[in-house]
């Protein structure tokens, strides 16, 4: 499917700067990164490669204690949640929703860039390949069969090994 991605350079700026940094994800970035310049590549489209590139490059905003506090609260609520679910039904939607959340705790408390849904995969092995795979067979079990010990372990070595100064 293709898509056309239309901005001036006040909304171009505007998200990349105001929305994506501080939110963490590069989704604008990115599209502009593996987009196809339409009708071909220009001196202005390239010069949009570049500052998405640099966007990149500058990364996300740093977490302020606070929305690590938050963060830490809404992963150990939902770990909560799965330890004790009352349903298989709230167990599966407790533990997506942990999926997301703990990913992004984990980059972005790293200093990364996080992702969203089907690019967590990808963007979680390029950071740290072992985490990852130990990420996914964890969740597979808990899908698989409802376990949900491995989950919580790792849930519990993720934020004891990001702990920051307060």
């Amino acid at each position: 499917m293709i898509y056309a991605l239309v901005h001036d350079p006040e909304t171009l700026n505007y998200f990349l700067f105001e929305v994506d940094r501080p939110a963490g994800i590069p989704a604008l970035a990115q599209m502009i990164l593996e987009g196809v310049e339409v009708p071909k590549p220009s001196d202005l489209s390239r010069s949009l490669k570049q500052l998405a590139t640099s966007v990149m490059q500058l990364g996300p905003l740093r977490l302020s204690e606070e929305d690590i506090r938050k963060l830490r609260y809404d992963i150990t609520s939902l770990a909560d949640d799965i330890r004790q679910p009352r349903s298989r039904n709230e167990l599966v939607a407790a533990a997506t929703e942990l999926y997301e959340a703990l990913a992004n705790y984990y980059l972005r408390t790293n200093g990364r860039w996080s992702a969203k849904g089907k690019s967590i995969p990808r963007i979680l092995r390029q950071a740290d390949a072992d985490l990852w795979l130990r990420f996914a067979r964890c969740f597979d079990e808990l899908f698989a069969h409802g376990r949900p010990e491995t989950v919580v372990a790792l849930v519990e070595e993720i934020l004891t090994q990001s702990r920051r100064p307060s």
